[in-house]
């Protein structure tokens, strides 16, 4: 395809309008049927979950291998597909599952996902050291309330209780820290600690106590360590800008000249004062002169500002720069050029640089020695350059009828060999 026919298709794929695909509404394009019996997870730690893995070692955990079809939806969620509804809602009832010993999210599947899909676990947790004078459901219900919606309380106030805890069952939004304690307020004014442990939730970030990292990516330790890193960097500039201050309380001219005025210019890198004159200024100002040291700085201030007013005066004054040497020799000292990028392009044209400068030569030559108004030694410098560029152009051209090549690439003719050679023979 030519470059012309590249540019229009590229010029009409510009143009273009980009429209959506538009799926019908018919029965052969939709797979609600098959979802029903199907429910959607979701990988909390995709980093440490491997979700083309775990399509396959669940169903095995479950003892339902060959009974449980799963497809990987992304890299952190898949579906399972069942064959009863008796299957589909056992594993639903197992509670909160984890796979690599991260937890992961299950919910049934349905026809319009809810903005919090996929954002929820059901979580039994283990209330221990609860207010021996508050030991009641209502209690535990507040208390549970904390933590999340409490859908059910395991507890029996006419039964022996064997465990130092309660149990209850929450809905766990996963975004949220898992609680290890909570304080709690009683009536009488005094606090109490209780504690929560959860069921079946194995690994956790054990910094923010969330379920979707571990503790050395986790957003909070990175953050503070950023902070902590801008704070130590803050310090070590500060700390080399006080290094590298001209100006210190024990300077004379401190208070003087502003610190900004003697330091480093930042585009030539070289001080704004030479060292010198500074030192000019602090001998001025410590000297016995009879005038008071007010009008010693008054004086020093004015001064500098009329300099710094003139760039020149800077530059031969403050800086003690001498002017620079101007020479009319434009070529002085002139270098040459190595530009490797174009290195190429230039040997290419210095081939025909050198016939070029050769002919003017040879006809500049021919010129002194017949003089510049002689016709003929115009038609003969001419005819020498003309015959200079065959002759040039024989080396470097392949010509037809040539067929035998010569050293350093040079081609030669066999009858015009011939000849030459019947020549010298003669």
């Amino acid at each position: 395809m030519s470059a012309a026919m590249d540019r229009a298709m590229m010029a009409m794929s510009i143009k273009e309008e980009d429209l959506p695909v538009e799926i019908p509404n018919r029965p052969e394009y939709c797979s609600k049927e098959n979802n029903a019996l199907s429910m959607i997870d979701r990988v909390l730690n995709p980093k440490c979950q491997n979700v083309a893995h775990l399509i396959v070692d669940l169903p095995r955990k479950w003892g339902k291998a060959g009974r449980i079809r799963g497809v990987v939806l992304s890299n952190e969620s898949f579906q399972f597909f069942f064959k009863t509804e008796h299957d589909l809602e056992e594993i639903m009832d197992k509670g909160v599952q984890s796979f690599n010993e991260w937890a992961v999210v299950m919910e049934r599947w349905v026809e319009k996902e809810p903005p919090e899909f996929l954002q929820f676990v059901p979580l039994w947790v283990q209330i221990r050291e609860l207010p021996l004078n508050h030991y009641r459901s209502q209690t535990i219900w507040d208390i549970g309330d904390v933590l999340g919606v409490v859908k059910e309380i395991a507890f029996d106030e006419t039964k022996n209780q064997s465990h130092p805890y309660v149990r209850v069952k929450v809905i766990f939004n996963v975004a949220r820290p898992l609680r290890k304690a909570k304080m709690v307020n009683l009536p009488d004014g005094e606090q109490k600690v209780v504690h929560f442990f959860y069921e079946q939730i194995k690994k956790r970030c054990y910094n923010c106590k969330r379920l979707n990292h571990e503790k050395d990516i986790c957003p909070l330790l990175v953050k503070e360590s950023q902070e902590m890193a801008a704070i130590r960097r803050a310090k070590s500039m500060a700390a080399k800008r006080e290094a590298n201050l001209v100006l210190r309380p024990s300077d004379p001219l401190y208070g003087v000249l502003k610190e900004e005025q003697v330091g480093v210019n930042p585009l030539t890198g070289r001080p704004k004062i030479d060292p010198a004159v500074l030192e000019d200024m602090r001998q001025y100002l410590v000297a016995n002169t009879g005038d008071e040291l007010l009008v010693k700085h008054e004086r020093l201030r004015s001064s500098i500002a009329e300099v710094e007013a003139d760039p020149i005066a800077q530059k031969i004054i403050l800086r003690m720069e001498a002017r620079p040497l101007v020479s009319q020799n434009l070529d002085k000292e002139k270098g040459k050029l190595f530009d490797f990028e174009t290195g190429a392009q230039a040997k290419e044209c210095r081939g025909e640089d050198k016939l070029i400068r050769a002919a003017i030569n040879q006809g500049q030559s021919d010129m002194v020695e017949y003089g510049s108004d002689d016709l003929r030694a115009k038609l003969e410098s001419l005819k020498s350059r003309r015959a200079f560029t065959r002759s040039t152009a024989s080396f470097t051209a392949y010509g037809s009828g040539l067929d035998e090549a010569g050293p350093s690439r040079v081609t030669v003719g066999k009858k015009k060999l011939g000849r030459d050679m019947s020549k010298d023979s003669g």
